[in-house]
């Protein structure tokens, strides 16, 4: 009998424990809610590109590359209330100002794991790319900053430039007048790995994936959007399947990465001349057109997928959706609204990050952990 009452004490307290999780009377520990939240912090640093706003770490350091001084770096230890000049240019190579570059900084890849960063400079009135890296493992505010050469063979006028990695190396994938080519860095030169022929062309941002590269070239000649594939295993370059009348969109040249197939962006519907979100399919060589969305992504490089930041975030660029926030889920729709911070920010959405918001005022927003300001919340188990 004795053996009995245990039992059904011990069904009751399970039974108790099923009911009252759901009710808020048992409190989880490990249960977390983030919010935005207004900081009261106005940066005087704000990013010329959207993406090259780059946060180191979610205590809120960040390297900016700002309006106005884009052949400077900026570094910031506090969320941005604060910001100094990282001289990146030790040597005084370039003349001038010990602390500037001698282009205009237009492409980064975080290497967040060994804290680097890889930079390109150029712009398009030169046949020059300069490449560098900045170490801050040792120092964020003083990093080692190492100079990678340059890339001038066979390039005409730079249209567009960017930089990325393929597990231990280094590449450049750059268009000119006449092609689009990758470069492999083999220290100390720069060795062109494949090109393609094309004319004026800018490039969204890279995504790696494995031993490949993908990203979309705007072919103005016949108003396509191609993706493009690397393969560092053979290595080749190869235009895939064409998006009919579409060009770039959009202000955030984004590539996101699904973790399995699809890769989505948005790209401009020249007939119906607004942007649309479009999904690639890898495995098909096709595209699916999800419908108009005016949003900007974060980039794939720059999203550290683990939690809370598990997907890409993006947000609204123009009318109403200009303050709402997006987090990128291929297997949900697509697009789904994170928050609406209308009420945090009084101006558009300048640039995202995975813990960070900023304004085109230069107000920083904080997404941040408030389980402990909850006394409340209901579960949707649907």
């Amino acid at each position: 009998i004795k053996r009995n009452y245990i039992v059904i004490i011990i069904v009751v307290l399970v039974l108790l424990s099923v009911f009252l999780i759901p009710l808020g009377l048992n409190r989880d520990d490990n249960m977390q809610h983030r919010r935005y939240k207004a900081l009261g912090i106005t940066s005087s640093v704000i990013p010329d590109r959207r993406f090259l706003w780059i946060e180191i770490n979610s205590s809120g350091s960040f390297y900016t590359v700002a309006t106005g001084s884009t052949d400077h770096l900026w570094y910031s230890g506090d969320k941005m209330a604060n910001n100094a000049k990282v001289d990146v240019d030790p040597g005084n190579a370039w003349g001038g100002d010990e602390d500037h570059r001698p282009l205009a900084i237009i492409a980064a890849w975080h290497d967040a794991d060994n804290k680097i960063i890889y930079f390109a400079d150029s712009d398009s009135a030169t046949d020059t790319i300069y490449v560098w890296k900045l170490d801050y493992s040792s120092s964020e505010s003083a990093p080692t900053i190492t100079e990678m050469g340059t890339i001038t063979n066979n390039v005409a006028t730079v249209v567009d430039v960017d930089i990325f990695k393929l597990g231990s190396d280094i590449f450049v994938w750059w268009v000119d007048l006449n092609e689009i080519a990758v470069e492999k860095w083999v220290d100390p030169n720069w060795v062109n790995q494949d090109s393609i022929a094309t004319t004026v062309t800018p490039i969204y941002k890279a995504v790696v994936i494995g031993t490949k590269a993908y990203n979309i070239y705007d072919d103005e000649t016949v108003d396509d959007l191609t993706m493009l594939e690397y393969d560092n295993a053979v290595p080749s370059l190869t235009a895939k399947a064409a998006l009919a009348d579409t060009s770039f969109g959009g202000t955030l040249p984004s590539i996101t990465y699904d973790g399995n197939d699809t890769l989505s962006f948005i790209g401009n519907d020249d007939g119906a001349v607004e942007n649309r979100l479009y999904q690639y399919s890898i495995i098909g060589n096709s595209y699916v057109d999800q419908g108009p969305f005016e949003v900007g992504f974060q980039l794939d490089r720059d999203n550290r997928a683990t939690v809370p930041n598990e997907f890409e975030k993006g947000f609204g660029f123009v009318g109403l959706i200009r303050e709402i926030v997006y987090e990128i889920k291929p297997h949900r729709g697509g697009i789904v609204q994170l928050q609406d911070i209308g009420d945090l920010s009084d101006a558009s959405i300048r640039s995202i990050t995975d813990n960070f918001v900023m304004n085109t005022d230069g107000d920083i927003i904080e997404f941040t952990e408030v389980t402990s300001e909850i006394d409340e919340i209901e579960y949707d188990y649907g």
